[in-house]
C-alpha cells in the first residue's frame, strides 16, 4: 500500500512541476498536467492514491499558481475559477477511475466464476472450433475421453479419440451446418481406459455464434449415466432371470436358461454346478460366447476339494478373482490347467447358489482376455443377486424333478412291469398321467395268464382296465388294492362278474370313504378261428372291437361302479375276434379329450376306423397321441389297452 501512495505523490510531484513550467506560457492550461496527474494515479494505483493526488495538487495550486488576490470572476476566468474546475474535473476522474476498476473487478470476478464452473463441472463440458478442434475441454469429459486436458487442446476430435462413431460425428456436422441444438441425446460406447465395458451417457450440442451471429463453433455437455444405466439393466436382468426361470418347469432346462442369461451381458462364460444326492458337485449346464470353449468349460469337472470353489462351497462366501493369475490354476490337474489357459480367463466370480438354508450348487462367471472386461464389486453385487434369484427357482425345480420321480415310481408299481405274449395275438398298453405326472393317478390296466371256468381249455388270459375315483396317495392304495384282488381273484378261474363281486365286497371292506372304481373285466380264449372274450363291466366305458375291415363296434355293457354298493350288479357280454380284429380298452380321460361321453363319439370311430388293421401298438399310440392332444382334454389320465388277434399268415 505504501507503495502505490509513493507512487501517486511522484504522480503529484510531477504534475506540479509541469504545471509551474507552464504557467509562463500556458495561462490557463497549466491545470492540465495536474488533471493528467491525477488520471494517472487514479489508473495505475486506485482511487485512493487518486484523491490524495487531488488534495496534494489543489492545495499546492492555491498557493503557487493562483495569484494572491481572491477575486473570483467567471467572465475572465479568474485562478479561483480554473482551480475550482480542476478540482470538479479531478473527483470526476477519480470517479470515472473508481467506477473502471469496479466494472473491470466484477468481469474478472465473473469470468473466474465462470472457469470455476466449468473445470469443476462434473458434467463434461468442451467448446470446438469449426474445424471441430478442441478449444477448451473440463477435466469431467477429459476422463471420459481417457485424455487429459492438455492433450485435447488444438487437436481434432478424431485425433483425440479416433475410434468416434460416425453416427455421433455426424451430429456434430448438423449443428454447424444448421445452427440448431441436438438435446439430450442418449448413446453408449467404449472406453479406451476400460476396456469391454460398456459407457452410457446423454449429450447436447449448441451452436456457439459470434458478433456477427455467424457459427463459429459447437458446444458440448455431455452427462455418464452408466452408474444409473447399469443399476437399470441389472434390475431388468434379475427380474427376467426370475421370469425366465419360473417359465421353465424341468430342472436341465432351468440351469441351462441361468447359464444362457449371464452370456454376454454379464460373462463371457457361464457354469452352473450342482449339488447330487450324493453330496458331490455335478457340472449340470455351461455356456460361452465362443462355441468350442463352451464345450471346453462343459468337458471340465466341477472345482475339486482345495479349489478356490470349493472354498465358496464350503464357507458359503462369494469369491472375486479381478484377475485370474496362475495361482489359481497351478490347483488344477495338468489337463485342467492346459484347459483353462486355452479359455485365456481374466477376472471370475463364482457365487454360492443358496436356498431354504442350503448350498444346492455354484454359479460361476468368467471372462476372457479378448473381451478385456474385468469384473469388481458392482459385478459381484449383480452375480449374487442373480443367483439368489435362480437358487430358489432351481432347489423348486429339484422338488419338482424329485416329485415326479416318486408320482413315476408309484405309478410304475400300479401297472405291470411288461405285458405278457400271447400266442397268436398282439397285446399293447399305454397309460399316460394328468399333467404334469406329479400327482398319482387312478388309471390301470393287466394282463395275465388266467384260468376260465367257462372253458375247459387251459391257457386264459385275463385282462383290466380301471380307473379309480381322484388322485394321489389315497388313489394310488385304492387302485393298488383293486389290481392285486382282482388278480388274485382271476387266478383261480372265476368268471369276471364274480371276480368284479369279490373285488366290489374287499373294497367295501377295506374302505368307508365312499371313493370308487370302474372297471372292464375279460377272460380271453385265444381259438383257431381267433378268439372269444368274456367280459363283465363295473360302470366303466364300453369296450370296442375294431374290426379288420374298419368297422367299429361298441360291446353294449353297463354295471355298477366298484366300491359303492353291497349288492351292485355288473354286466356281462361275450365278444368274437376275428383274424385281424382288435379289441379296444379304454378310460373316460380318452373319451373326454374327444368331448364323448361314450366310446361312440364319431371323431373317435373315425380315428378308429382308420386304424383298422394296424398293429396293436400303432393303435394304441395313435389313440394316445390324438387324446393328449386334443384341446378338449381334461385334467385325467389316459389309458389304452388293446389285444389284437393276428391276421392271415400273422399280420
Amino acid at each position: 500500500m505504501a507503495a502505490r501512495y509513493g507512487i501517486a505523490l511522484a504522480f503529484a510531484a510531477a504534475g506540479l512541476a509541469a504545471a509551474a513550467l507552464l504557467t509562463p506560457v500556458a495561462g490557463p492550461a497549466v491545470y492540465t498536467p495536474l488533471v493528467v496527474a491525477v488520471a494517472l494515479t487514479v489508473w495505475f494505483t486506485g482511487t485512493g492514491p487518486g484523491l490524495l493526488v487531488t488534495a496534494v495538487c489543489t492545495a499546492s495550486a492555491s498557493v503557487v499558481l493562483v495569484e494572491p488576490r481572491w477575486e473570483v470572476s467567471v467572465e475572465d476566468g479568474g485562478d479561483a475559477v480554473r482551480l475550482a474546475s480542476f478540482v470538479a474535473a479531478s473527483l470526476a476522474v477519480v470517479g470515472l477511475g473508481w467506477a473502471m476498476r469496479r466494472a473491470g473487478a466484477s468481469a474478472a470476478e465473473s469470468a473466474a466464476v465462470l472457469d470455476s464452473v466449468f473445470d469443476g463441472s462434473p458434467v463434461g463440458l468442451a467448446y470446438l472450433d469449426r474445424g471441430l478442434r478442441f478449444v477448451r475441454v473440463n477435466a469431467a469429459l477429459a476422463a471420459m475421453n481417457g485424455r487429459g486436458v492438455e492433450e485435447h487442446l488444438g487437436r481434432r476430435l478424431t485425433e483425440v479419440l479416433p475410434d468416434f462413431p460416425e453416427d455421433l460425428l455426424a451430429v456434430f456436422h448438423r449443428v454447424l451446418g444448421t445452427g440448431e441444438p441436438v438435446i439430450g441425446l442418449e448413446a453408449s460406447g467404449g472406453r479406451r481406459s476400460a476396456p469391454g465395458r460398456t459407457f452410457h451417457f446423454i449429450a447436447s450440442w449448441h451452436p456457439v455464434r459470434g458478433a456477427d451471429g455467424s457459427v463459429v463453433g459447437i458446444g458440448v455437455s455431455v452427462v455418464d449415466v452408466t452408474e444409473r444405466r447399469e443399476g437399470e439393466l441389472r434390475e431388468q436382468l434379475v427380474a427376467e432371470v426370475a421370469t425366465r426361470l419360473d417359465a421353465t418347469v424341468g430342472l436341465p432346462e432351468r440351469l441351462d436358461v441361468l447359464a444362457r442369461l449371464l452370456v454376454p451381458r454379464v460373462a463371457d462364460g457361464c457354469v452352473v454346478d450342482v449339488v447330487e444326492d450324493g453330496g458331490r458337485l455335478r457340472r449340470a449346464a455351461a455356456f460361452h460366447v465362443d462355441p468350442d470353449a463352451g464345450e471346453l468349460i462343459r468337458g471340465l469337472p466341477p472345482p475339486r476339494p482345495g479349489s478356490p470353489g470349493d472354498r465358496v462351497m464350503r464357507d458359503g462366501r462369494p469369491l472375486l478373482i479381478e484377475e485370474v493369475g496362475d495361482e489359481h490354476d497351478a490347483r488344477a490337474a495338468h489337463d485342467e490347467d492346459l484347459a483353462r489357459r486355452r479359455l485365456r480367463l481374466r477376472s471370475a466370480v463364482v457365487v454360492p447358489l443358496r436356498a431354504r438354508g442350503e448350498t444346492i450348487g455354484l454359479l460361476s462367471a468368467v471372462t476372457s482376455e479378448e473381451s478385456g472386461r474385468r469384473y469388481g464389486p458392482g459385478e459381484l453385487t449383480l452375480v449374487r443377486q442373480v443367483a439368489d434369484r435362480a437358487a430358489l427357482a432351481i432347489d423348486n425345480a429339484r422338488l419338482y424333478e424329485r416329485q415326479r420321480s416318486i408320482a413315476s415310481e408309484l405309478q410304475r408299481g400300479l401297472l405291470p412291469a411288461a405285458l405278457p405274449r400271447i400266442p397268436g395275438c398282439e397285446v399293447a398298453a399305454r397309460h399316460v398321467a394328468a399333467g404334469e405326472g406329479l400327482v398319482v393317478g387312478g388309471d390301470f390296466f393287466d394282463v395275465f395268464e388266467a384260468a376260465g371256468e367257462w372253458s375247459t381249455a387251459p391257457g386264459a388270459w385275463a385282462l383290466a382296465i380301471g380307473d379309480v375315483c381322484g388322485k394321489g396317495p389315497e388313489a394310488a392304495g385304492l387302485t393298488a388294492l383293486v389290481r392285486y384282488t382282482l388278480r388274485a381273484e382271476a387266478v383261480h378261474g372265476r368268471s369276471p362278474d364274480t371276480v368284479l363281486r369279490r373285488v366290489n365286497r374287499a373294497m367295501l371292506l377295506a374302505r368307508d370313504d365312499l371313493r370308487f372304481c370302474t372297471a372292464i373285466h375279460g377272460t380271453m380264449l385265444v381259438t383257431a378261428a381267433g378268439a372269444r372274450v368274456a367280459l363283465a363291466c363295473a360302470g366303466h366305458p364300453a369296450p370296442l372291437v375294431l374290426r379288420a375291415a374298419g368297422g367299429v363296434e361298441e360291446v353294449a355293457m353297463s354295471g355298477h361302479p366298484l366300491g359303492l354298493y353291497p349288492d351292485a350288479q355288473f354286466g356281462a357280454a361275450t365278444a368274437t375276434l376275428g383274424p385281424g380284429d382288435a379289441l379296444v380298452l379304454l378310460t373316460d380321460g380318452v373319451l373326454e379329450a374327444f368331448g364323448a361321453d361314450t366310446a361312440e363319439e364319431p371323431a373317435l370311430g373315425a380315428l378308429l376306423s382308420r386304424l383298422a388293421g394296424r398293429p396293436a401298438a400303432e393303435v394304441v399310440e395313435e389313440l394316445v397321441g390324438a387324446a393328449i392332444r386334443r384341446p378338449r382334454r381334461r385334467d385325467d389320465d389316459v389309458t389304452v389297452c388293446v389285444v389284437r388277434v393276428a391276421g392271415p399268415e400273422g399280420a
